[in-house]
């Protein structure tokens, strides 16, 4: 089967389960109640899925299949100022009042607020009837929306009769689809059964590698093939035993990467394991050390009574819910129906349901011949595996802290459904930002780092995870989280669940403003009913974000996908030019350096300047000789529209062959003292060109008149930007491009990789001709940053050159005086090599002047190699007679 039919393959299969499911009765064969089934696929063909639901059951003009219906509450704002235009309330003292309030504040909290506030408290006097109509509003539903995922088919008869869906509940139309009146949970309640069709950008990713690699290398693969034939491959097991994991999906962070060289997996029950036990809980807990013992066969695993046949692929490690049904079952001596019970408790973390099966469990295991003491020990083993198995999830109401988002900020679920219902982007006029989201992702959030400070980072992704309880955290300043029970925080003792948080006790970060955080204890923890949820997937390593409201949150867990990630580093394996080009057209640009780093080392695709003859908008690959062309919209300034009037040009009048006949072919109708002008085909073209003198500038900075120029140095672009000024009838100014650097190959190398992005600077070359070399001699060696990372040179001194691409001032209290004191680390690259140098507060105080200026600069640096535990890898330190030189 072809690669476009995969989904609708696995979408025949679903609901082929879901008719077995309502024909053979699911609920009387001893389940609780009918699961949910939840699909992924790829995130540019959802709408194709659903339209295929509705061809496949509305058939003989019957209507069966609809989107479950979603409504937002009333909240305190919306209602008071409502309520106060109907008792004709001043609207600018309404608007002053509610610019006070927290939108999440509820009736206690706007009368505690008036108790500390006199101008709410002098409202609240003055117009007590709009307080006391507003009490029961509150909560009411407001508006009504479609479903970001759920969609429910219902049977096709009812009672022995042909039936639609109007025969199973109320139903209405919006925005031309039908809708329910009752949401997704309360569908679940009458019976139906809920398919959530979800949306996965890895998958798109996928299918685009495929796409290429059946076009280019004549083959007919589908992810379905790679996962079902090709698990055995053990060159994909190397390539990720050896920590190449970048753009892998789900183990492309520091710290699982360093988790899979350690465990060396050979097979895709080791893949499996590894996703699941890397969570934070399995980390506390240590479980991930023992999978590493146990695989090693350093030490001999311990299994407890009855538990062997469940958990002897995992060496004795509860891991799955499976397992936990399992043990249930054959120990405990639950029947059919109790384990689904079991497995609903875990799924919905209901913990007094846990606790109303354990003295079961126990009598149950017991009367099989288990002791009772370590009856008790698995069972709570089920408790705490159960526990870090649930997801920790955040209200989709709630939004996520952004440096800039526009004017509009949207809440995490709008961001989810933006990205995966093009429907309702267009509904909502923000097809835009839908387009953004696919090309770029959901884009930068804040982060807290070791030394408690917001530090800038990636949104990987935001996943849909149905409706579930939900707790509001509201701390001593007003401010307020809305998550699950088994959320995690970071606090002043570590991270602490929602459920486990004290309050008057814990404290949470929240943003105090310029990257500074402070700790604001918990006032209250109330239970606030069911809502949708999402999980929130940060970068690596600082796995945590801030919420609109300040408060600072840790990242919710990453969902398993063990066989999507190994179909990837299968394709990564085999046909690596494939998989780069698609990882770099899908790359933000701070990624972009460590994918090409990698490509070097692990593959023969190579990443070259761009080249006006040849680059496209997207990345550009000649399969004859792995060469991935950069992409011209990766250039400075230079956008979509220019890019595709040059090569329509391009394709018009054939190859350019110099800068002078690119100059004279894209700017005929404006120069028209050239051979090259004609008439145009449309008259505003006579006058706007979206191209300018700044285009061929940046241009021929990042390389891209090269070829046709026969360029040998990168020092002759300067020629060529003489000749490019020339013509368009301007001269070069002597302070961008100074004379007495002109000559230096490091400077034309640095203007290239300011432009676009790529480039390679011979630092070696640049530390050999410096005054910094004859200072250093005797005192450190000369190595490359690659060569600072390779673990032998631990403990050595080095001397680097590198350009300075971040500069972090960081402050501590030392331990020993109790003195304030500060640090600062530079982020160094090398070309695609990145790596981090601490100068600890002895140099930094000496040198603080000069470290401050030099972000974008190029130093030479004397420091020692030492190991990182946070960072995973070796760090460049100073020591008090470091040397430091700007070249």
């Amino acid at each position: 089967m072809k690669i476009e039919n995969v989904t609708i393959k696995k979408t025949r299969q679903t609901m082929s389960v879901r008719d077995a499911y309502v024909d053979k009765g699911l609920v009387e064969g001893g389940h609780s109640a009918l699961p949910d089934i939840d699909s992924d696929f790829a995130s540019d063909r959802r709408q194709e899925i659903k339209e295929y639901l509705e061809q496949r059951y509305n058939v003989g003009g019957a209507q069966r299949v609809f989107s479950a219906g979603t409504f937002s509450s009333l909240k305190l704002k919306a209602v008071l100022k409502d309520v106060a235009r109907v008792h004709r309330v001043p609207h600018s003292l309404v608007n002053y009042i509610t610019a006070i309030f927290d939108d999440n504040m509820d009736w206690t909290g706007l009368f505690k607020l008036a108790a500390v506030n006199r101008k709410v408290n002098r409202f609240v006097q003055d117009y007590p009837q709009v307080i006391e109509d507003i009490r029961t509003l509150m909560g009411q539903p407001r508006a009504a929306s479609i479903h970001a995922s759920a969609i429910i088919v219902t049977p096709d008869n009812r009672d022995g009769r042909p039936a639609e869906c109007f025969d199973f509940l109320p139903i209405r139309k919006m925005d031309g689809l039908l809708v329910s009146e009752f949401d997704g949970y309360s569908v679940d309640e009458i019976g139906l059964l809920k398919e959530d069709v979800l949306a996965t950008k890895e998958l798109s990713k996928l299918s685009a590698v495929i796409g290429i690699v059946n076009r280019t290398y004549g083959k007919q693969y589908t992810i379905e093939h790679i996962t079902q034939k090709e698990l055995t491959d053990e060159k994909t097991y190397r390539l990720l035993a050896e920590g190449y994991t970048q753009n892998v999906f789900q183990f492309a962070s520091r710290g699982i990467t360093r988790f899979i060289m350690d465990v060396r997996p050979d097979r895709i029950e080791d893949l499996i394991v590894i996703n699941a036990l890397y969570r934070p809980a399995t980390l506390d807990v240590g479980a991930t050390e023992d999978y590493v013992r146990y695989k090693r066969g350093e030490v001999a695993p311990v299994y407890n009574f009855g538990t062997y046949d469940a958990t002897k692929n995992t060496y004795g490690l509860q891991v799955y819910q499976e397992q936990f049904m399992s043990i249930a079952h054959t120990l405990g001596g639950f029947d059919l129906g109790k384990t689904d019970i079991l497995r609903k408790a875990i799924g919905k973390k209901k913990a007094d349901l846990m606790a109303s099966l354990k003295d079961d469990f126990i009598a149950g295991a017991i009367a099989n011949g288990c002791p009772e003491y370590e009856a008790q020990e698995i069972w709570h083993k089920i408790e705490t595996a159960g526990g870090y198995s649930f997801n920790r999830c955040i209200s989709g109401k709630e939004k996520i802290h952004r440096p800039s988002c526009g004017r509009w900020h949207p809440t995490i679920g709008e961001m989810y459904r933006l990205m995966n219902d093009p429907a309702y982007a267009k509904a909502t006029n923000h097809t835009h930002l839908r387009n953004k989201y696919l090309r770029n992702g959901f884009g930068i959030a804040f982060s807290l780092n070791e030394d408690e400070r917001l530090v800038k980072n990636r949104i990987v992704d935001i996943r849909y995870e149905g409706v579930k309880s939900l707790y509001r955290i509201t701390l001593e300043d007003g401010k307020t989280i809305e998550v699950t029970a088994n959320h995690k925080h970071p606090t002043q003792r570590g991270k602490v669940r929602t459920d486990e948080l004290v309050a008057g006790r814990d404290q949470l970060f929240v943003n105090n403003g310029y990257g500074n955080t402070e700790l604001a204890t918990v006032k209250s923890i109330e239970y606030i009913g069911e809502q949708e949820v999402y999980d929130v997937e940060m970068a690596a390593p600082y796995h945590s974000f801030v919420t609109g409201n300040g408060v600072v949150t840790c990242n919710s867990h990453a969902a398993a996908y063990a066989l999507t990630a190994y179909c990837g580093a299968w394709l990564k394996t085999n046909y690596p030019t494939a998989f780069y080009t698609v990882a770099l057209q899908w790359a933000d640009d701070k990624e972009i350096p460590a994918l090409m780093a990698e490509m070097e080392e692990c593959s023969r695709a190579r990443i070259v300047p761009p080249d006006i003859n040849l680059s496209q908008a997207e990345f550009f690959t000649d399969y004859t000789t792995d060469e991935i062309y950069w992409s011209l919209t990766r250039i400075k300034m230079v956008g979509v529209k220019t890019v595709e009037y040059i090569v329509r040009e391009r394709e018009r009048g054939g190859k350019f062959t110099s800068v002078e006949n690119f100059i004279h072919r894209i700017f005929r109708y404006k120069l028209k003292k050239y051979a090259y002008w004609d008439d145009p085909d449309n008259a505003d073209e006579a006058v706007k060109v979206p191209v300018n003198a700044r285009h061929v500038r940046h241009l021929a900075l990042s390389g891209c008149f090269d070829k046709i120029e026969g360029v040998k140095a990168v020092t002759e672009r300067h020629g060529l930007l003489q000749r490019a000024a020339r013509e368009l009838g301007f001269a070069l100014d002597e302070k961008e491009f100074p004379a007495e650097l002109t000559a230096k190959h490091y400077f034309w190398s640095m203007q290239q990789i300011a432009t676009s992005g790529i480039g390679s600077i011979d630092y070696r070359r640049i530390y050999d001709n410096s005054e910094a070399k004859a200072a250093i001699k005797g005192k450190a060696a000369y190595l490359s940053l690659r060569e600072v990372m390779d673990p032998d040179n631990e403990g050595r001194r080095a001397a680097v050159c590198a350009t300075v691409t971040e500069t972090a001032e960081i402050g501590y209290t030392d331990k020993t005086t109790g003195e304030r004191k500060k640090f600062c680390k530079l982020t160094l690259q090398q070309n695609n090599d990145l790596l981090e140098a601490v100068l600890w507060s002895d140099f930094y105080e000496a040198h603080r002047a000069e470290v401050t200026a030099l972000k974008g600069r190029v130093v030479i640096l004397t420091a020692g190699i030492k190991y990182s535990d946070f960072s995973g890898c070796n760090t460049l330190n100073s020591y008090k007679t470091s040397l430091l030189f700007t070249v």
